[in-house]
């Protein structure tokens, strides 16, 4: 009767946390990170409405959707469906349970008996990948239902960011799961204004997109934050943005001054390919000039390989 009592206490904590279930969107997929300008602007700007769906849930044994949760997913694909032609927003966001710290791996690299200390756990590679497959097939059931691939936005959070608590095997199960929310703009009317108004200042977006040495290939693993910020080009069409291109300082100054240009023209290519107007956009290299981080450093030449825009109206 005890045992029965305490599992029925966790299970209620369980659900009480899945019903708070309220965070900052965040389109870069690492933990412990502020959320950058452009995640902030789709879960703070101007909407008319942000639905929130119940978590369609995974089978972490067979990867497969929940039947449970097909009931859900049709709600999804009716309610994307009820917009028509309005402009709006689609994130699905891929989760799964608690992924190894750095001290589990280093015991699992030390130790033979890794799975009798720590029996459930997954890498952050084996938790990315089925947390981006979750995603992905709610993405194509979509597709398939005739929903436009550009207003959809995937992502994955792997097994940062859990809505269960994971004390028994319910709760861990529960943390395999996609969150799909929808953006719904607001329309807005511009009227003159009757007097002078200061020069608004542009907002400055992160594309957290880091190149390869000598390199000015947008790499595959960040071809989504692209997609993702020409998505809000286009539901926000009152932004121009102006793309600007960075290199570390190895080589010399004017060769890398041509590859930082080259690097924004890449990102500027991309996002005329993906619909956004060719005259809302610009590309600016400035070489290996204001760094972010040192020089001196692989990580910080890496940080310093970079693309970021300037939002203007």
């Amino acid at each position: 009767m005890m045992k029965k009592l305490i599992i029925l206490v966790s299970l209620s904590i369980n659900f009480l946390f899945a019903g708070l279930y309220d965070y900052k969107y965040n389109v870069n997929s690492k933990a412990n990170v502020p959320s950058p300008a452009l995640s902030n602007l789709l879960m703070y700007g101007d909407f008319n409405k942000i639905i929130r769906f119940d978590a369609l849930q995974f089978n972490p044994k067979t990867n497969q959707l929940d039947e449970n949760s097909k009931e859900e997913l049709d709600k999804i694909l009716k309610t994307i469906k009820d917009y028509g032609d309005k402009k709006i927003i689609v994130t699905m966001i891929g989760y799964t349970k608690h992924v190894e710290t750095n001290n589990e791996k280093i015991v699992r690299e030390s130790s033979f008996s890794y799975k009798d200390i720590f029996p459930d756990v997954i890498t952050k590679d084996q938790s990315n990948d089925e947390s981006l497959s979750y995603a992905k097939d709610i993405e194509k059931y979509l597709l398939d239902n005739g929903v436009k691939k550009d207003i959809l936005v995937v992502e994955t959070r792997r097994g940062d960011e859990k809505a269960y608590t994971e004390g028994t095997e319910l709760g861990k199960d529960l943390n395999h799961r996609v969150m799909v929310t929808i953006y719904e703009p607001v329309k807005k009317v511009f009227k003159k204004a009757k007097t002078p108004q200061p020069k608004p200042q542009p907002k400055l977006i992160d594309l957290k997109i880091n190149y390869a040495n000598d390199s000015d290939i947008i790499p595959a693993k960040d071809e989504s934050k692209v997609q993702a910020f020409a998505t809000f080009l286009k539901a926000f069409p009152q932004y121009k943005a102006k793309i600007i291109g960075y290199t570390s300082s190895v080589g010399s100054a004017q060769y890398n001054q041509d590859l930082s240009y080259r690097r924004a023209k890449g990102v500027v290519d991309m996002l005329i390919d993906l619909g956004v107007e060719k005259d809302r956009l610009s590309a600016i290299g400035k070489g290996e000039s204001e760094p972010i981080a040192s020089n001196a450093t692989k990580e910080g030449r890496l940080a310093n390989r970079r693309t970021i825009a300037k939002l203007y109206k």
